[in-house]
């Protein structure tokens, strides 16, 4: 079973992870969304390894994190491994959302459409 050898820590507790947090595999630690950013950049919250959605990289090295980055940006400034999936569909957008190539550890191609 999963949950013998991985353990989920939620900072939201939502519809599909409920039953888990019901059933003891998801530790629910609350607070507010706009908390999470400060947290990681202080260390209250650790992100030793970040996964996020990337569109392609551009001409200059480049890729963007999308629309929403929300707290994705201060996670890539403490984690020690980046891993973005780069989707072809992803829009590159402007703004606080940009990684370079250097920052990167794997990257994962996919052209699956998006689910919005």
């Amino acid at each position: 079973m999963t949950a013998e050898h991985v353990r989920h820590s939620s900072w939201f507790l939502g519809g599909p992870s409920r039953g888990d947090a019901r059933d003891g595999w998801i530790d629910v630690v609350p607070m507010h969304f706009s908390e999470v950013p400060a947290l990681l950049r202080r260390g209250d919250l650790g992100c030793d390894v970040l996964f996020a959605l990337a569109a392609p990289m551009d001409e200059h090295g480049y890729f963007s994190l999308g629309l929403s980055p929300a707290y994705t940006m201060a996670a890539l400034e403490k984690a020690r491994t980046v891993v973005l999936e780069v989707n072809s569909n992803a829009p590159f957008s402007a703004g606080d959302c940009h990684v370079h190539v250097s920052q990167v550890s794997a990257l994962v191609e996919d052209d699956r459409p998006l689910v919005g």
